[in-house]
């Protein structure tokens, strides 16, 4: 087979597939050659440097030296919005491309990655394993309490036999040997009772202890992760900050202005320079 035609076969989906072949959905992205994007950036070197190279120098002494820095801020900006443009226009068909052939794989994989552990990873084939093998394991329990209390029985009858022997008697110490014997190997029966291990020719089960928690006492829980020793502390805070940043940008800087009152923070509103046109 050509390699053209082998390359045609590959990307045609399966029988019954009604989705267009996947160099259709991707797209003809053309090459991307370094020297081309080489190229690009070379327009932008003697800009950025001559920008930067001003920058150095610039001090403020009256309003005219300083309209002169807001038109460099203006100028290194638009230099900044050019590249993230063609930065963007750049990238654009590849991460179309990835998006598409992240959707091409799950697809395929994501059915048979839930029917094998179910929705977030409990259930699926491997819940019905779990269960069966947690119903040998009770079922095992139950058999090694059963000789468990066979032990039992039979050490007390060992025991009762070395008292009776006590007189000296052949008979009763022979009973208590054969006693204290038959109470060793059921307690061996015991200990070796376990479910014959499940093995097929591409693995073997077996049950795994796994961490589940549940967060029952909220306020709790976070005045422990928030002790002076904690080593979540930190991270804690981190997300603390993230949460609250996000609810006062969106309270608005009027309203910080006026005052808001939230325990244990402190706000204000700082003023810097803004170079709008």
């Amino acid at each position: 087979m050509a390699e053209n035609q082998l390359v045609a076969e590959m990307d045609r989906p399966g029988i019954g597939h009604n989705r267009p072949p996947l160099a259709e959905l991707i797209g003809d992205l053309g090459p991307m050659v370094v020297d081309g994007v080489q190229d690009i950036l070379a327009r932008y070197w003697p800009r950025q440097a001559a920008a930067l190279e001003v920058a150095q120098s610039a001090v403020i002494l009256d309003s005219e030296s300083a309209t002169k820095v807001v038109d460099l801020m203006q100028q290194m900006r638009a230099i900044e919005q050019e590249l993230e443009q063609e930065h963007d226009r750049l990238k654009r068909p590849f991460l179309d491309a990835c998006r598409t052939i992240d959707r091409a794989f799950s697809e395929i994989r994501r059915p048979l990655e839930v029917t094998r552990h179910g929705e977030g990873a409990r259930g699926g084939l491997r819940g019905m394993l779990t269960e069966y093998e947690r119903q040998r394991q009770a079922e095992a329990q139950l058999e090694r309490e059963r000789y468990e209390a066979e032990v039992r029985r039979l050490e007390a009858a060992a025991e009762a036999a070395r008292r009776a022997a006590e007189d000296g008697s052949v008979r009763n110490e022979l009973e208590a040997l054969q006693a204290a014997e038959a109470a060793a190997a059921a307690e061996r029966r015991a200990a070796a009772i376990r479910p014959e291990p499940i093995r097929s020719h591409l693995g073997s089960v077996g049950l795994r202890r796994e961490i589940v928690f549940g967060v029952n006492d909220l306020m709790q829980t976070v005045r422990w992760m928030a002790g002076k020793q904690n080593p979540l502390r930190s991270q804690l805070e981190q997300a603390v900050r993230t949460i609250l940043g996000k609810h006062l940008r969106g309270l608005g800087v009027d309203a910080i202005d006026a005052g808001v009152n939230i325990p244990g923070v402190n706000t204000a509103v700082a003023t810097q320079a803004q170079v709008r046109r």
